[in-house]
Parts: C-alpha cells; structure tokens; sequence
C-alpha cells in the first residue's frame, strides 16, 4: 500500500519532470533554471499537500484496511511521504542540468542517493527496524537534494532562486494551464 501511496503522491513529480525536460532544453540558460525552478515549487508544493492529506487520513484508514497491527507502521509511512516529496522535487530540479546538456551531474546524484542509502540501511535497519529503514531513506532524500542544490548554485554558477511557491507561481500555472486548454483540439465526434 505504501508503494503505491507514494505513486500517488509522486504523480505530480513525474508529469513535470516528463514535460519540463523537452521545453526547458530550448530555453536559455536562466531561462531553463526559471522554468525548472517555477515547476519545482508548484509540483513539491502539490506534492506535498497530498502527502500531508495522506497523513492526516492514514491513522483512519490503515487501521480499517489492514487492521490496528499496522498503526505501527504510521510514523514510517509519514517519513516515507515526507522521502517521496523531497526526491519527486529533486528529480525535477536535476531537470536542470538535463536540459543545459550536463547529465553526468544526475547520474552522480542518483549514485549519490544509492551509496547514502545502503550505509544508512545497515546501520539504522538493525538498531531501529522500519523505523530505521524510513529515517535512512528520508536522510538519502534530504542529502539528494542538498546536493543538487549546491551544485546549481556552485557548478552553474547562478544565485538560487526561491524555493517557496508565490502569487506569481500560481498565476504562471493558471495562465499556463488556461492557454493550454485554449489550445487543445476539441474531441472528434463519434457517430
């Protein structure tokens, strides 16, 4: 149930890291960490909503759909929303180097998160179970991102934008979502 949870609430993570990298690769360098910068407060502010209503939710329906024996797997699940969250954004930030032709920088990320989340496992894993199994994956997340943040900010050599969503944002998705309706061709009539 996690598993798929977590597909849900990365949903919004995926779309926009499949539509930015195609726009974003003909924009301009600062053009490029805008637009990807834009999508990653919008999708981890979505992403994150969802995650926090899934929190909110689970100590309802866990217990109805699995029993009161998994109620000890809540506080993992939280960390594991909070995991899913932080790596969808991180995902769509790594868009960046993508985009300006720099992909060894997202290769290296993803090896990052692999060789922080195997040491983590086995030191957490035996002394704190599932409990220590969430807290190493949450922590690779964290470090990810950390990462990737630095080296926007160091191997691109520009100022990191704001990472809180803003009026702006909102009205950018609203304008953007309304053009694109505006666009789409209407269904053909089935006879």
């Amino acid at each position: 149930m996690a598993v798929s949870l977590s597909r849900m609430v990365n949903f919004f993570s995926n779309s926009i890291t499949v539509v930015l990298f195609p726009k974003a690769s003909e924009l301009s360098k600062d053009e490029a960490i805008s637009l990807t910068f834009k999508a990653f407060r919008i999708s981890t502010t979505c992403t994150l909503l969802g995650a926090l209503f899934l929190m909110l939710v689970a100590p309802f329906v866990i217990p109805l759909l699995y029993g009161k024996d998994f109620n000890t797997a809540l506080t993992v699940f939280r960390l594991l929303l909070l995991e899913v969250t932080i790596s969808g954004g991180t995902l769509i930030l790594a868009q960046t180097f993508m985009a300006l032709g720099k992909p060894k920088f997202v290769s290296i990320l993803q090896g990052v998160g692999l060789l922080l989340v195997i040491p983590l496992l086995f030191l957490l894993v035996p002394k704190f179970g599932l409990f220590g199994a969430g807290v190493a994956m949450l922590s690779s997340a964290i470090l990810r991102f950390l990462f990737i943040i630095l080296n926007i900010r160091y191997n691109l050599k520009v100022k990191l934008p704001r990472l809180l969503i803003s009026r702006e944002d909102i009205q950018w998705m609203k304008t953007t979502m309304n053009s694109y309706i505006r666009k789409k061709p209407a269904d053909p009539v089935v006879k």
